[in-house]
This record gives C-alpha cells, structure tokens and sequence, in this order.
C-alpha cells in the first residue's frame, strides 16, 4: 500500500464550529473463546465482540460568541460518540476530542440516549477564558492567571450481548459533566467562584523551587438525558 499524507477521517461526522485535524485512529479487539483438552491444552478456539474504539481531534475555528460541542451518547453511522473534551491552553487554539466507538459483530448502535452539556464554553482566538458561564469565573480583583482549562461531557453506556457474542444492544445513563481549572498562583477561594450546584471535588496546589506556584481545581456536575 502506498504511504499516504494529511487524511484525516471523522468518524464522527462534521461540526460547524470546528475543523477535524485526526483521527479516527481506529483500533479494533476481538475477545476470545477458547476450549481445552483433558490435558489442559487448547483444542478449538472461536473470536467474538469485535469491537473498534475511535478518537479524533478538531480544532476550533471561531474566535468570537460560544462553542457547540456534540452530545455524548450521539450516534453518528453507526459509531457512538463515549466523551467529549474540550481544552484550552495559554498559546493556541481550543481542541476537542471525541472518544467512542462501533460494534463490529452482531448490532450496530443506532440511537441511545444523548446528554446535552450545560456548560457555556466561550470562543476564543488563542487563550483561556476566565470565565464558563456560572460555574466558574475568576473575580476581577484576583491577582492570579489562567493556566489551563478542560471540560469533558461523557456517559455511562452499558451493551449487552447477544446468544453469540455479538452486540445485541447498547443504552447510557448518568451524563457527567467535568471542569478542570489550573491557575498560577497561590489562589485563594475569594480569587474565583464556583457554581453552587456543581461539586469541588478537588483543590490542590503544587510548589517548587524553580517554578511558579500553581493551583488547581475539578468541579464535577451530573445531568439527566434529553
């Protein structure tokens, strides 16, 4: 087969505000069946579940008004979409991330439940925002920096089999939505709020001798399907 160069593949389909950069990087697994001789050796043996997980990347491509992501537990061909991830950082372009996968033995997916993500997931030329709607923002007075932020919408999909092993069908449940925030600096909880309705699971801050001060934060959110 000849080399080939810049062919990227979403498996996911297209997205308006977004340009796909790779993917969908396809890696497929069969489990195994196996059955032993009164030796204990194998004498027959049979593949079942195939299964391929897919992941893409995109880049944004506004720089003003908000982001639209897809919603997790979409299913585009027959490929359902597990997690999606935004990240911003201090020098580029935000980038999303698809994780998911297909069935290749017995039903494809065709609909499951979808979770929209709540969070409003600002636009931006190069940078972090400093404030994602309600839940966090940081106060004008902080005399602190973005470092970093990644929000993640993702599911709990469930799939049973059928009598051979193959995909019988396939359904989510419990949509959880994750924002994480880095800040240089020794932030203190009157630099930033924080949304009521959504868990600080995580406050940490690391310190070196040849580095600045940050700190960080998780807050997690649960939601209900569409």
């Amino acid at each position: 087969m000849a080399v080939t160069f810049f062919v990227p593949d979403s498996p996911f389909g297209d997205f308006a505000d977004w340009k796909l950069n790779t993917g969908g990087n396809p890696n497929t697994t069969e489990q195994r069946a196996q059955a032993l001789g009164p030796d204990g050796d194998e004498i027959a043996w049979k593949g079942y579940g195939k299964k391929t997980a897919l992941t893409a990347t995109y880049v944004a491509t506004k720089a003003v008004g908000d982001l639209v992501i897809p919603k997790a537990g979409q299913v585009v061909g027959g490929c359902h979409i597990d997690s999606v991830q935004v990240a911003y950082n201090q020098t580029g372009y935000p980038i999303m991330t698809l994780s998911g996968h297909r069935h290749d033995h017995g039903n494809p997916h065709t609909t499951c439940r979808t979770y929209t993500g709540s969070v409003t997931l600002p636009a931006a030329a190069i940078g972090i925002p400093a404030a994602f709607g309600d839940v966090f923002k940081l106060q004008p007075s902080a005399e602190v920096g973005m470092r970093g932020a990644t929000y993640t919408l993702s599911v709990i999909h469930v799939d049973e089999m059928d009598g051979v092993g193959g995909q019988l069908a396939g359904e989510n449940r419990d949509g959880t939505e994750e924002l994480a925030i880095e800040l240089t600096a020794d932030a203190a909880p009157t630099d930033y709020a924080v949304s009521a309705a959504w868990h600080l699971g995580t406050l940490a801050k690391a310190l070196g001798n040849t580095v600045a001060t940050t700190s960080s934060l998780n807050l997690t959110h649960h939601i209900a399907h569409d």
